[in-house]
């Protein structure tokens, strides 16, 4: 599922089938991918999935969400087979 702003993202989020896991870029539009991640731990049904941000940003920005809150990061440009791998690793 791809979203194009974070706003409609955390809105799918809370619809049923969930995803399996969930890449965030943390800069879009109307919702920032920090606040999406924080959403999703922040709620008991969301914070199970895992999640990998994807950041042209150096790490320690005050864009990311607290380390905890994610499981990766992958930087920008991605790589198709790095996407890939960590999304088997994620969710294997």
């Amino acid at each position: 599922m791809m979203n194009i702003d974070g706003l409609s993202g955390i809105e799918k989020l809370k619809q049923s089938p969930q995803p399996e896991i969930v890449f965030v870029d943390l800069r879009m539009p109307v919702v920032s991918g920090r606040e999406i991640v924080e959403t999703m731990y922040d709620a008991p049904r969301l914070s199970n999935i895992p999640v990998t941000i994807m950041s042209g940003s150096v790490p320690n920005n005050k864009d990311f969400p607290p380390k905890n809150y994610y499981q990766d990061i992958l930087a920008k440009p991605l790589d198709i087979f790095e996407v890939l791998n960590m999304a088997e690793s994620l969710t294997s």
